[in-house]
């Protein structure tokens, strides 16, 4: 009996061991499974890991090129910034001289006006001079034309006053000559 006893016994047990075995085999053949698909998993978390780290060194790179960029940048920006303010002192200088030019533009324009309206006047006066002295030319050429005339009849009546004097001197001469000649005829006589 005691053996009938065990060999259940033995039986139960050996079914409780053979449902551990087939769970164990489930669990294990599960595991399996999941091993298989954890390794899976790595893999595929390995390429990503493996393509972030290229991405990480590619973005290494171009962060060192952003970075060169950047300073080189920044060295214009300050080089830029440097020429706006060089830029900025001169233009207010161009703005300080611009405001004395238009000061002397304006008294300028002011002296033009005030030497336009004189430039007027003497204009005028010049006309008026022009013809003043065209009436003096015309009133000239009369007194040249008279002083010419009474030149003329001046050496007309020299000439003639010459002609007389010579004429009347000869006569003179020729009754002075008569005269010692008849004083001399009264004297021998």
């Amino acid at each position: 009996m005691c053996t009938i006893s065990q060999l259940n016994s033995s039986k139960i047990l050996l079914e409780t061991y053979e449902e551990r075995v087939t769970k164990l085999e489930e669990q294990l053949s599960s595991s399996k499974e999941e091993s298989e698909d954890m390794k899976s998993k790595v893999q595929n978390k390995q390429q990503h890991v493996s393509s972030v780290e290229t991405e990480l060194q590619s973005t290494k790179v171009e962060q060192e090129s952003s970075n060169k960029d950047i300073k080189e940048l920044e060295c214009q920006l300050s080089g830029c910034r440097k020429e706006n303010q060089d830029i900025v002192t001169k233009l207010h200088e161009v703005q300080t001289e611009l405001s004395a030019v238009n000061i002397e533009l304006q008294s300028c324009k002011s002296k033009l006006e005030s030497s336009n309206k004189k430039i007027i006047e003497l204009e005028e006066e010049l006309s008026t001079c022009k013809k003043e002295s065209e009436a003096k030319e015309a009133e000239l050429l009369v007194v040249q034309n008279q002083y010419s005339v009474i030149k003329n009849e001046l050496q007309q009546s020299v000439q003639i006053l010459f002609e007389f004097t010579k004429e009347a001197e000869e006569r003179k001469e020729d009754s002075v000559g008569r005269c010692y000649v008849n004083k001399a005829i009264d004297i021998d006589e």
